[in-house]
Parts: C-alpha cells; structure tokens; sequence
C-alpha cells in the first residue's frame, strides 16, 4: 500500500520545568503521495519537529496530542516495536546532522550493510551496499566502507546517511534540512539525489532553502510559530505577507532583511502581525483561519 499521510490537528509542546515551549499548534495537512511536499520556514517554525513527529523520534519531553493517519492508522497510536518496523522500511530519514547520525565507532562498511541484513535481508549485503554507495556517487567507495564517519568530509557524509534514508526504499522519504552546511557545489548535487529520489519516494523536504524547495517541490508549506501561513505552489506568487519576506531575504529577493517576529501571545494572533504593513484591525484579536484562495491556503485576515 501507498499512502497519503494525513495529520490531523497536531500540538507538540516540549515540558520543561521553566515552562512549556509550544512547537507545532493545532497543524492539519495532507501530505499527497506522488508529490515532494517542501515545509520552510525560519528555526523554530515547527517545521522539523512536524517532520520527526512522523517518525516519533521526539525527545521524552514532547507531548504530542493530535492524529497522524498512515495506511489507515494512527502512528501516535503505535508501539514503539510497530514504529521500528515502519521507520527505515516504510518511513525513511534524511537526518540534517550527518555528524551525528554516523556511529564513530563503526565502519562505513557495517552500518550501511545493516540496512540490508536488517530491514531488507538480502543474501549479498555488502554487494548492496557497495552498489547504493556508488548510486550517490562517492569519489572513493572502497575508502569510504572501510573508514569511520569522522574521516569523511561534509559533503560524504551527506550522501552516506542519504543512502541510508533510501537504502531500504521506503514509501516516504523525510529529509530534513540535506543541504544545511554545505557549500553551494556540494547543496546543488545533493539537490540532484534529491531530485532522483523523488521519482521512486514520495518525499516530505524539510528546508531553509528557499531555492531547493523552489527546485523540487509540488507543493510548499510555510510555517511560523507552530502555524502553517500558507500552502501550495506559492514561492513564484506568494500570497502571505511573511512568504514575501522570507523570499526578499534570499539573494535572489535581494536580502533584504527579515523583521524580527513578533512570538504571539500563545500562538493566539498571526505571528507577524507587529510588523506587517498589510495589518489590519482584526489582526490583533485572534489568529486568522487558514482560508482556500485560489488553490492555496492563506492564513491572513485579508484573505479570510
């Protein structure tokens, strides 16, 4: 089966003994099979713990209310064994800190092989994993299976933990931030794997990469403290005050520099509405719906 995955209504606070920090409010999407679904948005937008949320791999401290429906089931509902079948096989990672995903105590050979003794238990494991190495176009395969993560520049280390997100072909492929830290020749060939894995996975692109997701992404999703803003194909026409800004800030949009946001009162108002130009009175009474306009979704008073 390939399935949509459908979020319904999904709040993810972190419990801290100073005080809880709302990370995602009440969101409700639908991520289409077919599609590379891109979620941008500024840090602490919402838009990884939405991602990890998937996976259930939030810290112990996360509390997490709402429905995450795929193949018809509630993934907040499963087991912790339910979801170690799901994740690698059916559901798979990109993770955003190579350095971190990599085991500095064991050899590139061993952890790539495990994806196939373990999750798809083929008899030639390490012909495969040689052949999924070689698939992302590393320089030296033979050098790499048999060195440590830490001997790896940052752009091998991308394309290994890549190849272990794709390597059990999973339905879903979530990648969240792939090209964080790397130069622009490094950002731009892993924007082709990106590109060629979405042609066998349907893909959720977790982003500050405006160009990337404007690149490879059907649909986009703009996020702002814990709310969606807008959704759709919006980065050539944006609709939402703060998708403009955050466009005007690239290179591109010529830098200009993004107002600090204003963190509402409980979530409770649009996030930008201190300093949009386009307020108007009710935007400091509560936080807009998220309206159809036009085949995208805009949460903005005006739109409402």
């Amino acid at each position: 089966m390939n399935s949509d995955i459908i979020i319904e209504n999904l709040t993810a606070q972190f419990i801290r003994a100073e005080g809880n920090v709302a990370a995602v409010r009440g969101v409700s999407v639908t991520l289409k099979r077919g599609q590379v679904t891109g979620i941008v948005g500024e840090s602490g937008s919402g838009k990884s713990v939405l991602g990890m949320a998937i996976l259930r791999l939030l810290p112990d401290n996360a509390d997490v209310s709402g429905k995450i429906i795929f193949e018809g089931e509630n993934i907040l509902a499963k087991s912790e064994k339910d979801m170690l079948k799901l994740r690698g096989s059916r559901l798979g990672l990109i993770p955003q800190s190579p350095s971190e995903s990599l085991n500095p105590a064991v050899k590139i050979r061993r952890q790539v092989t495990e994806i196939f003794t373990l999750r798809k238990r083929v008899p030639n494991a390490e012909e495969s994993a040689r052949k999924l190495l070689e698939r992302f176009q590393l320089p030296d395969v033979d050098r790499c299976m048999n060195g440590y993560g830490f001997q790896l520049s940052g752009g091998m280390k991308q394309r290994v933990v890549t190849a272990f997100g794709v390597g059990a072909s999973p339905e879903w492929i979530i990648a969240d931030e792939p090209t964080k830290g790397l130069d622009s020749v490094l950002a731009g060939q892993v924007r082709e794997v990106l590109r060629e894995i979405s042609k066998t996975a349907n893909m959720l692109l977790i982003t500050h990469d405006l160009s990337l997701a404007q690149s490879i992404c059907d649909v986009v999703i703009v996020m702002n403290n814990g709310h969606i803003l807008e959704q759709g194909d919006i980065l050539k026409n944006p609709y939402h005050q703060y998708t403009k800004g955050l466009l005007e800030s690239t290179p591109a949009g010529g830098m200009k520099a993004m107002p600090l946001v204003q963190d509402a009162p409980d979530g409770d108002l649009c996030p930008i509405c201190g300093w949009c130009p386009q307020r108007e009175s009710d935007c400091n009474k509560q936080l807009p719906p998220l309206a159809e306009v036009d085949g995208r979704k805009v949460r903005c008073w005006r739109y409402a």
